[in-house]
């Protein structure tokens, strides 16, 4: 099961699914402009390793980063928050 998907613009062009954490997703994409979030919650991160800012963020659509709080369409490593309501 595919928990989230990084997407360009508007949930077009290309797109990384992922259902586990990963340290680095720079190999994968160099922006990330909106996110599906299918179920769970999750951690996005500014830098690789969980380093920099932090987006805490819920089952939803979010169409550009600014509606998740960030300051850039910079995504580069995330986290299932396990038992998250």
């Amino acid at each position: 099961m595919k928990d989230h998907a990084l997407r360009g613009p508007g949930f077009q062009g290309r797109h990384y699914e992922c259902c586990s954490d990963h340290p680095n997703l720079q190999p994968y994409l160099s922006r990330c402009h909106s996110v599906r979030m299918a179920s769970g919650c999750w951690m996005l991160y500014e830098l690789p390793n969980y380093s920099g800012l932090q987006y805490f963020l819920r089952r939803s659509y979010y169409a550009d980063h600014q509606q998740w709080m960030g300051l850039s369409d910079r995504v580069r490593s995330c986290c299932l928050i396990p038992h998250c309501l």
